[in-house]
């Protein structure tokens, strides 16, 4: 996913927020708050913590608590899984084929 575009994100089936999201993720080489998501892709704060929620729900993110500050909420710091997140993609494009090839099969055979 070397500078993989937003859209095909979204064409393999992500919603655009979290393509939007994961794509920010992917392309930053420390972790980020998601004020920093907010701010670099231009979207709200429900829509990244929903995005957030999605890609912690597949385990692709890290997340670390700091309180630098001691007064405050401490800031939440998101990175990404890279290898985890790329080869979970491939796998999934490995099954569309799969599952295309079989159907093209079924429809010859037709």
């Amino acid at each position: 996913m070397r500078r993989m575009e937003i859209s095909t994100l979204v064409r393999l089936g992500f919603k655009p927020t979290v393509a939007k999201t994961l794509y920010y993720l992917y392309n930053k080489n420390l972790p980020v708050t998601s004020k920093d998501i907010e701010e670099g892709m231009h979207l709200r704060q429900p829509e990244v913590s929903l995005a957030i929620k999605e890609l912690r729900d597949k385990n692709w993110i890290k997340e670390t608590v700091r309180n630098d500050h001691k007064r405050g909420r401490p800031l939440l710091f998101i990175s990404l899984h890279k290898t985890l997140v790329k080869q979970q993609i491939v796998d999934d494009i490995e099954k569309r084929i799969k599952t295309l090839e079989h159907l093209e099969r079924e429809v010859v055979e037709w």
